[in-house]
């Protein structure tokens, strides 16, 4: 059995008196907070900055689309600006909030960059993303091939598709939403069926009998930067 590093920290419970009501947020290294047992006192515990390329590659694109908004023409972002109401979130990553100019600017075009497509210096016509019909799952895990069920058959012009997977887990996992990791993407008129043993192996080695693997996917419009609703699926690996 391989040992795994924890996060210890220290949790007392608490009673405050006449004087304090209810605290509530951080001091000094402590967290104030309640649940269903009462309020409690811990220790905060702050995470590793864990610095993989794929963060890497994630923060350089941020900073450098931010640096890119900075070089915009003040006509430019006045576009961005005024496009921002038109867009939510939604039609970007699935989220309720509304975009800022900024904060379209620099999504739309991370996304295009991830799909290969070309810089957007003005905001784009929404015209949506293709949508994923349906994804009824992993296809064959076994003789070293992965592949993908999924309607449509091939991924449509315009269009990537990103993939995301996990590496092999217990069979009694259920929610892998924080273990996804992007592995690659197939590009317009691609199969979508195509084997995906080599890319994954890359990312995460190979795969055992007995393991559960996840996979998400969405389309992405490369012209855009718009993307799909994303859809998961997940198979136990036979021999």
């Amino acid at each position: 059995m391989s040992l795994k590093s924890l996060n210890l920290f220290i949790m007392a419970k608490i009673i405050y008196q006449q004087m304090i009501g209810e605290i509530s947020g951080k001091l000094n290294g402590s967290v104030f907070a309640k649940n269903r047992g009462g309020n409690y006192i811990r220790t905060k515990v702050s995470p590793v900055n864990a610095r993989t390329a794929a963060q890497l590659q994630a923060r350089n694109l941020l900073s450098g689309y931010s640096q890119a908004w900075r070089n915009l023409t003040q006509t430019q972002r006045d576009s961005w600006n005024s496009a921002s109401s038109d867009w939510s979130l939604a039609t970007v990553f699935a989220q309720g909030a509304t975009a800022t100019g900024h904060g379209l600017f620099v999504t739309l075009n991370t996304n295009t960059n991830l799909a290969g497509g070309s810089p957007l210096t003005l905001p784009p016509n929404k015209v949506g993303a293709a949508p994923i019909q349906a994804f009824i799952g992993i296809g064959a895990v076994q003789d070293g091939a992965i592949t993908l069920d999924m309607i449509p058959g091939s991924v449509p012009a315009d269009h990537t598709m990103y993939i995301e997977s996990t590496q092999g887990m217990s069979a009694g996992i259920s929610n892998a939403n924080s273990k996804f990791r992007f592995i690659g993407v197939l590009e317009a008129d691609s199969a979508t069926d195509e084997d995906l043993a080599s890319v994954y192996a890359t990312k995460f080695g190979a795969v055992s009998a007995g393991q559960k693997i996840f996979f998400r996917i969405k389309f992405i419009n490369k012209n855009t930067g718009e993307v799909s609703l994303p859809v998961t699926a997940n198979t136990i690996v036979t021999d």
